[in-house]
């Protein structure tokens, strides 16, 4: 990583990592979005690991325990990235944003919401300094 520009890249990957770990395990908010699909999973799910407030309008994290794992594991691999060759880099992490904003999209429409803006800088302007040959 000599070049200036990677070297901002990473830089700028660790910002986005903060932002994923932070949005996804430590904010609260009294605001819930949720939609008809979602409602329908979490009464059909037995265990309280994809369980997440609906309904609610207390001041506490809006995400489920799965989705602050999730979470977690993105914002490691957004630092850890580096250490792949370059085409590898940009493949995995655009499998994971499609997983991750499907994903959310069926089991949590407030994780959605938090990480639109965190796939949309990453895909459209870290991945492609990363990536330059």
């Amino acid at each position: 990583m000599t070049d200036p520009t990677q070297y901002m890249s990473f830089v700028k990957s660790g910002l986005l990592a903060i932002y994923v770990y932070y949005m996804l395990n430590k904010f609260e908010t009294t605001y819930s979005i949720h939609h008809p699909l979602e409602i329908l999973i979490q009464e059909m799910t037995l265990s309280d690991f994809l369980k997440h407030p609906i309904y609610k309008s207390v001041y506490e994290s809006k995400v489920c325990p799965f989705g602050k794992l999730c979470g977690t594991l993105m914002a490691l691999f957004l630092v850890i990235r580096y250490i792949l060759p370059a085409p590898y880099i940009y493949n995995i992490s655009l499998i994971l944003w499609i997983l991750f904003i499907v994903g959310s999209l069926v089991l949590n429409l407030n994780v959605f919401v938090y990480l639109i803006p965190a796939a949309i800088i990453d895909i459209c302007f870290i991945l492609p300094n990363i990536c330059k040959t």
